[in-house]
């Protein structure tokens, strides 16, 4: 990896890919992710969405990996005010999706750097928000609450999003988490 961080700019998201591309020959999911992860860290606006978006491919059927990730990307944020946005959806994706514990801890990420990012991670925190909300009840009132202040955001596409899921959570709270199953790679969908 240190070769990446001294290569000519011009060539860094090749770079990206190939690192991607040979992590993911070693057959290794453990080693793929933590690479991927660091990789992300390192140099994630230089990667495709294809990059995390292959990673969360390989850990949706491990459990144990699913909590691996969340703690490894959780404890980088600490590093970091501003991570890549690759990372960001990375993260926020796989807490969203695969939270089952820790999720006091993905909450108050969530909250707490929400402000600080792009229109497209700002609507995958609230769909990930929404989700923890429906399979956590002691986190209710503040998911909620998180919502409803998201559907004051300026950005259409974060307060479309925090109204459709304050509606649902309202409605049908018992079968939101049903009706979440799981999180679109493109939240544009």
């Amino acid at each position: 990896m240190q070769f990446l961080l001294s290569s000519p700019l011009s060539i860094r998201k090749l770079l990206c890919s190939m690192i991607s591309m040979i992590a993911q020959k070693a057959n290794d999911p453990a080693f793929y992710v933590e690479t991927i992860v660091e990789l992300l860290f390192e140099e994630g606006d230089e990667c495709e969405d294809s990059t995390w978006q292959t990673a969360v491919s390989l850990i949706s059927e491990d459990k144990n990996l699913q909590s691996h990730t969340i703690d490894l990307t959780l404890n980088l944020m600490k590093k970091t005010l501003r991570p890549s946005e690759q990372l960001m959806k990375l993260t926020v994706y796989v807490a969203g999706e695969f939270v089952a514990e820790k999720e006091g801890r993905i909450v108050s990420f969530i909250i707490a750097r929400f402000p600080l990012q792009t229109p497209q991670v700002q609507a995958m925190m609230v769909t990930a928000m929404a989700k923890i909300c429906s399979r956590f009840p002691t986190y209710l009132i503040q998911c909620q609450k998180f919502l409803l202040q998201c559907t004051g955001s300026p950005l259409t596409e974060v307060s479309d999003r925090a109204k459709q899921y304050v509606m649902m959570l309202k409605e049908v709270p018992i079968a939101a988490h049903v009706i979440m199953k799981r999180m679109p790679y493109d939240m544009r969908e």
